[in-house]
C-alpha cells in the first residue's frame, strides 16, 4: 500500500513539473512598458505626505493583467494591481508618508500579473533618485537655499511667526533673500511632443515652464514617428526664454512594381506616378498604397514603413474582360478583330481584355463592312450586320451582260455580209465570250495559246487530314529544255490556300516533277472547282508560254458541328435514312470501361450530343453502348454509336457513323477516327481543347486519308477496288482522279 502512495506521489509531482514547465505563458518584450515614473512634490520632507506616481501603456496585442511594484531602498512601499486593454495607457498612484531624511532611491518595476501557478514576469524598471529633508533641514531658522514656498506655503513651519507688516508673507520670511528664477516657454513643430525637463516630464509641447532655478538645464523632446532632440538651455533670472524646434520625421521608402507595369501608384489616396517606382521620405507606420490601370481591377495593399529601410509592394493585376458576338447577314462572313482573323460568323469571341475594337466582316461578293464595338468587364457585346452585294461585282455583271449583248449584235450583223465566213466569225466570237477579260501582266513575247504548249500536265487530288493534296505533274515531252516553270493554282473562297504559287527550275527533255499544293477547306463545301495555269520559258522559241490547268471538281465536307438534342426514338428514324459505314477494332490493350469513357468524351468533345449510355458491368465483363447526333452549319445531319465490349486489360471497340451523303460521311467518320487514334495509341491521356460554338476537326492531325480512313476501317475494302482506265493503277474508291496518270475516274 506504502508503494502505491509513492507512485501516486511521484506523479503527482511529474504533473506538476509538467503543468510549470509548459503552461506557463511567455510574456514577449514588447507587452508593455513604464512611460514615466516619479515621486511627488518637488521637496520630499520627512514625515510629510508624498506621492508615487507611474503611467503605464500595453503596448501587446491582447488585454493584459499587470502590476507595478514601488520600492524605496529602506523596503517595500506598495503594490499596485490592475488591467490594461490593448494599446491601453493609464496613469496609476500611491500615497504614503515619507520616512527619515537622506537619499532616496525609488524603483518602480512593472510585471505581467500571470494566474497561479505562473510567475509573475517582470517587463521594465525605472529607478528614481531623490533627498529627503527633515523638518529642521527647512525651518524657519536655517538659511538654506530652499524656495520660500516650500519653507513658508507648503511646510508651513513655525506657524507662531507674525505678519506684523500685513503683505501675506510672515516678518521671518520678509528677511529672507530672493532667489533668482526663471522660466521657459518650450514649442515644437509639429506639436504634441514629450517634454522632459532635467530628466523629469513636464507635459507636451507647447507648455511655460516657470519658477526655474537659473542655471543650466537640459530639454529633451520626443515623439512617436520622429526623432528625439536633446537641447541644453540656460535660464536667465527674471526673463522667459523661447524653446523652439522642428522633430525631423523618422522616414523609409516603398518600391512599388506591377506586372504589367505602368499602373498609377497612390500612396494614402495621393497620386505618385507610376509602376515602377520607388517613394522616397515616407513617413514611418503604415500606409496604403493603390494601384490603378485601365482595362486592369483596382487593387490596395497596406505596407508598413520602417525608418531607413524600403518596403516592397509587388502584385500582378487581374485584367478584365468581356466577349463579343458578332452575327451576319448572310452567315460565314470572315471575322477580323483588329485586322487579326478569328473566324466566321456566327461566333462568340470570348476572354476579350475591356476597351474598344474594329470588328471587320468580309465575304466574297460582299462590301466590306467594319464596326466599332467596345467591351465592358464581365458584359457580352453584340455586333450583328446585313452585308450589301459588291457594287463592283455588280458593275462587272452589268458590263459584261453588256458586252455580250454587243458581240451578238456583232455577229448577228457579219452572218448577213457573208454567209461564207459566218462560221468562222462565230467560232471566233465564241471564243472571245467564253472568257471573261482579265487584265493581263503576261509578256508581249508570252504565247498563251493552250494549242501551242509544249508540256504536257496532269494532276490528282488526295488527303491528308483535313488537308486536300492537289498533285500537278509536269512533264517536257519536246527535245527542247523548258525553265523557270511557275504553276499557278485558282481555288474558291471556302478553300484556305497557303502558296498560290509554285516553281520548277528546269525540265530536260523527257523529263517530268511534280509539284504538291495543300488545300484546307473552311466548311461544308460540296461540289467546287479548282483550276489554274503554268507559265514556262521555252528555249526552242526563247519565249514565254502559258497553259490553262484542267479544271477539276472537288466534293468534301468538312463539318462544323453543332449539338443538337433529340431522343433515342427520334436518332433511330433519323438514322435509318442517314449512309452508314462501321468499322470493328482489334484488341486494345486497355481497360474496357476506360476506353468507353475516353472515346465517349473525345466525339462529345466533337460537340455532338450524347444520349443517355446503356452500360452492362460486371467483374469480368463490361459493354457499354453510347449514342450521339449532331448537325452541321448547312443542316447536314450526322451521327455515331460507339460499343466496347472486354474486361478488365483488353477491351474491343466497334464504330458506327452516319451521314446524309457520302462525301459528307468520308469527311466525318475520317474526322472521329484522327481524333481517336491521337488519343487511343498514346500512353497517357492529354487535355482536352475547350470546344466552344463549333467543332472543327482536323486541326494539326497529319494522318493520311489512306491510312485513316481506307486502311483502318471497311470504307474502300473488298468490291470497292478498281483500275485506272488510262494507266490500268488500282484506285481507291473514294478517288476522283488517278494519282499516277491524273485520269479522271
Amino acid at each position: 500500500m506504502a508503494k502505491i502512495k509513492t507512485k501516486w506521489m511521484l506523479l503527482l509531482i511529474a504533473c506538476l513539473i509538467i503543468v510549470l514547465l509548459f503552461c506557463t505563458p511567455v510574456a514577449a518584450k514588447n507587452d508593455g512598458e513604464i512611460i514615466s515614473a516619479n515621486s511627488k512634490p518637488d521637496i520630499l520632507v520627512s514625515g510629510q505626505t508624498v506621492t508615487y506616481e507611474v503611467t503605464v501603456k500595453n503596448t501587446g496585442t491582447n488585454s493584459l493583467n499587470y502590476q507595478v511594484d514601488v520600492k524605496s531602498s529602506s523596503g517595500l512601499v506598495h503594490t499596485i494591481e490592475f488591467l490594461l486593454e490593448a494599446g491601453e495607457t493609464k496613469k496609476v498612484a500611491y500615497t504614503s508618508t515619507m520616512g527619515d531624511s537622506g537619499p532616496r532611491t525609488f524603483y518602480y518595476r512593472l510585471y505581467i500579473d500571470w494566474t497561479w501557478p505562473a510567475t509573475n514576469e517582470l517587463l521594465d524598471t525605472v529607478i528614481e533618485t531623490r533627498r529627503c529633508y527633515s523638518v529642521e533641514e527647512v525651518s524657519d531658522y536655517d538659511h538654506d537655499n530652499l524656495p520660500y514656498y516650500v519653507e513658508v506655503e507648503d511646510l508651513k513651519t513655525d506657524p507662531n511667526n507674525p505678519d506684523t507688516d500685513g503683505d501675506g508673507k510672515r516678518d521671518d520670511v520678509d528677511k529672507r533673500p530672493t532667489i533668482a528664477e526663471g522660466s521657459i516657454s518650450i514649442m515644437s513643430n509639429p506639436s504634441g511632443a514629450n517634454i522632459y525637463f532635467d530628466g523629469t516630464s513636464k507635459g507636451i509641447t507647447s507648455s511655460t515652464l516657470i519658477d526655474i532655478p537659473i542655471g543650466s538645464h537640459t530639454v529633451k523632446l520626443t515623439k512617436s514617428g520622429y526623432n528625439d532632440i536633446l537641447k541644453t538651455v540656460t535660464i536667465i533670472s527674471g526673463q522667459t526664454i523661447s524653446f523652439s524646434e522642428s522633430l525631423i520625421a523618422q522616414t523609409g521608402s516603398i518600391s512599388v512594381s506591377s506586372n504589367p507595369s505602368g499602373a498609377n501608384v497612390y500612396l494614402d489616396g495621393t497620386s505618385k506616378g507610376t509602376t515602377p517606382i520607388t517613394l522616397h521620405n515616407v513617413p514611418i507606420g503604415s500606409h496604403t498604397v493603390k494601384l490603378t490601370k485601365s482595362g486592369y481591377t483596382d487593387i490596395s495593399k497596406s505596407v508598413t514603413v520602417s525608418s531607413g529601410k524600403t518596403a516592397s509592394v509587388s502584385t500582378t493585376l487581374t485584367a478584365q474582360t468581356g466577349s463579343i458576338s458578332i452575327s451576319s447577314n448572310p452567315s460565314g462572313t470572315n471575322v477580323y478583330l483588329d485586322g487579326t482573323s478569328k473566324g466566321i460568323t456566327p461566333i462568340t469571341l470570348k476572354n476579350i481584355p475591356v476597351g474598344s475594337y474594329t470588328i471587320k466582316l468580309t465575304k466574297s461578293g460582299y462590301t466590306d463592312l467594319s464596326k466599332t464595338v467596345t467591351v465592358s468587364s464581365g458584359m457580352t457585346a453584340s455586333v450583328s450586320a446585313n452585308l450589301s452585294p459588291d457594287p463592283i461585282l455588280l458593275a462587272a455583271c452589268g458590263i459584261l451582260f453588256l458586252l455580250l449583248l454587243f458581240l451578238v449584235v456583232v455577229v448577228a450583223r457579219k452572218k448577213k455580209k457573208s454567209a461564207s465566213s459566218s462560221s468562222k466569225t462565230v467560232s471566233q466570237t465564241t471564243a472571245k465570250i467564253t472568257k471573261a477579260p482579265t487584265k493581263s501582266t503576261t509578256p508581249v513575247d508570252t504565247i498563251k495559246s493552250k494549242e501551242e504548249s509544249r508540256i504536257n500536265t496532269s494532276s490528282a487530288f488526295g488527303y491528308k487530314g483535313a488537308t486536300i493534296i492537289h498533285k500537278i505533274k509536269i512533264k517536257n515531252p519536246t527535245s527542247d529544255p523548258i525553265g523557270d516553270i511557275k504553276i499557278h493554282l485558282f481555288v474558291p473562297d471556302v478553300f484556305l490556300l497557303e502558296n498560290k504559287e509554285k516553281t520548277i527550275s528546269m525540265l530536260e527533255p523527257g523529263e517530268s516533277k511534280t509539284v504538291t499544293f495543300e488545300i484546307r477547306p473552311t466548311g461544308e463545301c460540296g461540289e467546287c472547282n479548282v483550276s489554274g495555269r503554268v507559265n514556262y520559258y521555252d528555249y526552242s522559241t526563247k519565249k514565254r508560254q502559258e497553259t490553262d490547268l484542267e479544271i477539276k471538281s472537288l466534293s468534301i465536307v468538312c463539318p462544323l458541328l453543332r449539338v443538337k438534342e433529340i431522343n433515342k426514338t427520334e436518332w433511330r428514324n433519323i438514322v435509318n435514312h442517314l449512309v452508314k459505314t462501321e468499322e470493328t477494332t482489334q484488341d486494345i490493350s486497355m481497360p474496357s470501361e476506360t476506353l468507353f469513357n475516353l472515346v465517349s468524351r473525345v466525339i462529345e468533345d466533337m460537340n455532338m450530343f450524347i444520349l443517355e449510355p446503356e452500360v452492362t458491368s460486371t467483374p469480368q465483363m463490361f459493354n457499354g453502348v453510347a449514342r450521339f447526333y449532331g448537325e452541321g452549319v448547312k443542316e447536314l445531319k450526322y451521327a455515331a454509336q460507339i460499343e466496347v465490349v472486354g474486361g478488365a486489360k483488353r477491351s474491343k471497340l466497334i464504330l458506327k457513323a452516319w451521314a446524309e451523303r457520302e462525301d459528307a460521311l468520308t469527311g466525318f467518320y475520317h474526322g472521329i477516327l484522327d481524333e481517336l487514334e491521337k488519343r487511343v495509341q498514346v500512353k497517357g491521356y492529354i487535355n482536352d481543347s475547350i470546344v466552344q460554338n463549333f467543332y472543327h476537326y482536323g486541326d494539326n492531325i497529319g494522318t493520311q486519308v489512306k491510312d485513316s480512313l481506307v486502311q483502318r476501317s471497311n470504307i474502300g475494302t473488298g468490291t470497292d477496288v478498281k483500275k485506272c482506265p488510262n494507266c490500268g493503277r488500282d484506285v481507291d474508291v473514294n478517288e476522283k482522279f488517278c494519282l499516277e496518270c491524273g485520269a479522271k475516274l
